[in-house]
């Protein structure tokens, strides 16, 4: 047998060319896309997109390219959702919120403060006696001053004779009245604030203000003036006699000035007072 000459089964194929489809144009924004997103992924700390072979078929005189990459899309992080503005509880002013309470709400309530934690009640007691101010006796003499004030304002114009007869005191009994009303509520503030020293100078000073007080021609008219007078004395005698009263001896140098002053040692209205200063002073 001729050895040129091959059967059918072992035809020898002439090798050809194959042109594959120019893909540097095309493809061109497929590749730049892909690159992109290659970047993006690396920088969000996530693993760059491995594309997957490409798979080459050859069917007769043509070749088909078959892209068997999948695109994959980077998951998006989920952010946690933020409450909305329905549910956020509003600030709150504490300062505002306890000036918006009346006396008595604000005395409850920081009386029972202690009462809610019972394991720190006295710890907190004694935090709350500490920081907490004394009577304001400045103030509170201040007032009664702008009161007294108010009854000298009350006068009538004299036209004949003295301005303190009895007409006059029925014009003024009003205001003293309302004066005296304010005395007794400041004096107990002061004594309910248990602390002697500032009851002493409060007495002090109120001494003055009530011996501005005018003085009428008759004795009768003047039962208020004297009432206070009396009121002085027993908040002098009750504290001197208080076992807890420490005042120095300063205070009680200032309160036998003041009695001296105002010519009230020798008055039986202020001899109880009296004796239990000279009790304090011998001491």
């Amino acid at each position: 047998m001729n050895n040129n000459t091959t059967t059918p089964q072992h035809q020898q194929l002439t090798p050809q060319t194959i042109q594959l489809p120019n893909y540097n144009n095309t493809n061109n924004n497929n590749t730049a896309s892909m690159q992109a997103q290659n970047n993006n992924l690396s920088s969000s700390n996530q693993q760059p997109m491995q594309q997957q072979p490409l798979t080459v078929t050859n069917t007769s005189s043509s070749v088909i390219v078959t892209e068997t990459a999948e695109e994959k899309t980077p998951k998006k992080r989920k952010t946690p959702s933020k409450p909305s503005s329905a549910t956020k509880k509003p600030k709150v002013d504490l300062s505002k919120k306890l000036k918006s309470l009346e006396k008595d709400e604000l005395i409850q309530l920081i009386t029972t403060l202690p009462e809610k934690f019972p394991s720190k009640y006295d710890t907190l007691q004694q935090d709350i006696l500490t920081i907490c101010p004394d009577a304001d006796v400045d103030g509170a003499i201040q007032d009664l001053e702008q009161l007294r004030r108010n009854v000298e304002k009350a006068f009538p114009r004299a036209k004949y004779g003295t301005n303190r007869d009895d007409y006059a005191f029925k014009r003024v009994k009003p205001t003293l009245t309302s004066f005296k009303k304010s005395v007794t509520e400041k004096t107990t503030e002061v004594k309910n604030g248990q602390n002697w020293s500032v009851m002493c100078r409060y007495l002090n000073k109120l001494m003055e203000v009530v011996d501005d007080l005018p003085v009428f021609d008759s004795t009768k008219n003047n039962s208020i003036r004297d009432a206070l007078f009396k009121h002085c004395a027993t908040n002098y005698t009750a504290m001197l006699k208080a076992r807890d009263c420490n005042l120095t001896s300063e205070e009680i140098e200032s309160i036998d000035s003041t009695l001296e002053e105002y010519d009230k040692k020798k008055d039986e209205v202020f001899s109880t007072a009296v004796e239990k200063l000279n009790a304090r002073k011998s001491k």
